[in-house]
């Protein structure tokens, strides 16, 4: 951006901001939504961590000192690439790629880009993270129900935990798509109003 150009994006900002918007309520609003979101997908991060590091030191003292089943060793590889996966999904998903070029319309944009990102995310939840995940453990449960008992045929135990497990993830679903409605989106929609206040 040349210096005229961000002299008079400037002039427009400071016009717009000694208007009747409220710039204060709706900055502490983003931020604290970004605070959360960090928060949240941060924890995601360090239990994909925690159970590919536990997972792998345990599938790998157990290869040295029991015989393993190949649909244990299928569940545990399943698991751990799941995580894996879903690690990546989520950094990559929350990448920014708008620059920052010293304007509050550039800051906007970064922040819309954000609000964006994490619905898209929200959103989709059940193909990038219910789906991977629960496929995961129902692979690795059933490979270590037949690595401990050596029958093909779940027990009723099995059956429940499956169904528990199932129900947890369609009410994670629920209430990603809940977050994305009623806590994202009129931040997100307040953005766009700004925007196209700076546009005109």
């Amino acid at each position: 951006m040349q210096l005229d150009d961000l002299k008079s994006t400037w002039e427009k900002e400071v016009t717009m901001k000694e208007g009747t918007i409220d710039f204060d309520s709706i900055r502490k609003q983003v931020n604290k939504l970004d605070r959360s979101a960090k928060a949240t997908w941060a924890i995601e991060l360090f239990a994909c961590t925690g159970v590919i590091i536990v997972l792998s030191a345990v599938w790998l003292t157990w290869l040295t000192t029991k015989e393993l089943h190949p649909l244990f060793h299928l569940g545990m590889l399943a698991m751990i690439v799941s995580c894996f996966f879903v690690s990546w999904k989520i950094i990559s998903g929350r990448k920014v790629t708008t620059n920052d070029d010293w304007t509050l319309s550039a800051k906007l944009n970064t922040q819309i880009e954000k609000r964006e990102k994490e619905i898209k995310l929200l959103k989709s939840v059940a193909y990038w993270y219910l789906s991977p995940l629960f496929i995961a453990i129902l692979l690795s449960s059933y490979g270590g129900y037949v690595q401990r008992t050596g029958s093909y045929i779940p027990d009723t135990d099995t059956w429940v935990y499956w169904t528990l497990c199932l129900a947890l993830h369609i009410g994670i679903y629920f209430l990603n798509q809940h977050s994305a409605k009623t806590k994202v989106q009129p931040v997100l929609d307040q953005l766009y109003a700004l925007r196209r206040e700076l546009e005109r």
